[in-house]
């Protein structure tokens, strides 16, 4: 399944960035890292076909300014 990204800005001046795995038609799952994790730990579960089948997968961080 194809994965898409994006980066927005948010008001308070924060660059997030997004990026989303599945089919948006499914439920979908938002993943957000705590401040001393990556979301590089959530590789095998965006990778993963038997989820990414399931569910709409979006998972964001944003670095600080």
């Amino acid at each position: 399944m194809e994965t898409v990204s994006q980066t927005f800005r948010s008001v308070d001046g924060c660059e997030i960035y997004a990026e989303a795995s599945g089919n948006p038609r499914h439920p979908h799952i938002i993943i957000v890292h705590g401040i001393s994790m990556s979301s590089a730990v959530f590789d095998d579960v965006c990778g993963n076909p038997a989820i990414s089948n399931a569910f709409y997968v979006v998972r964001s961080w944003h670095a600080l300014l």
